[in-house]
C-alpha cells in the first residue's frame, strides 16, 4: 500500500511513474482497509483485508522493475490472526471474527510469548501438512 500511495503522490507532483490505466489496475487490487482496524473487536463486525485475486498479471506489469517479490505457494486451510500485547499472546480470531484463542493455544508451534513488546498482529493460514486442500480445511476448521 506505501507504493500506491508513493505513486500517487508522484503523479501529483507532475513526475508519473506508471501509466494512469497501470495505476487504476493497482488500485483495483486492494481492498481499502482502516488505518486503525480492529478485527479482535467482534463488535466491530470487520472481515480480516485480503488482496483480490483476479488481475495479478496485470498487477505484476506494473511494479516497477526492481520491485521485488517474496511469493508462496497457495495455502488451503482456516485464516487466523493472532494479536500479541507486549510480547503475550492475547487472542485468536478467524477471518470472520471468531474467537479460537483456546484452540490455537493448543498448537505447540504458536508461542505464548514473541520478543516485540507492543501490540504486534500477524494473519496466517492454518493447515494440516502433507494433506489435499479440502482435507486441510476440514481439519483446520475442527
Amino acid at each position: 500500500m506505501r507504493d500506491v500511495k508513493y505513486l500517487d503522490e508522484q503523479y501529483r507532483l507532475g513526475e508519473s511513474i506508471i501509466s494512469d490505466g497501470a495505476f487504476k489496475q493497482l488500485e483495483k487490487l486492494f481492498i481499502p482497509v482502516d488505518p486503525e482496524p480492529n478485527y479482535f473487536n467482534q463488535e466491530n463486525n470487520k472481515l480480516l483485508p485480503k488482496l483480490a485475486k483476479e488481475n495479478y498479471k496485470e498487477f505484476l506489469k506494473s511494479l516497477l522493475t526492481k520491485t521485488r517479490l517474496s511469493i508462496q505457494p497457495k495455502i488451503d486451510g482456516c485464516a487466523i490472526a493472532i494479536r500479541y500485547i507486549d510480547g503475550n499472546f492475547n487472542k485468536a480470531i478467524t477471518k470472520n471474527g471468531l474467537d479460537v484463542s483456546s484452540q490455537i493455544k493448543q498448537i505447540k508451534n504458536v508461542p505464548d510469548c514473541i520478543p516485540i513488546k507492543r501490540d504486534f498482529q500477524i494473519r496466517g493460514e492454518l493447515y494440516a501438512t502433507n494433506q489435499i486442500a479440502g482435507i486441510s480445511q476440514r481439519i483446520t476448521r475442527k
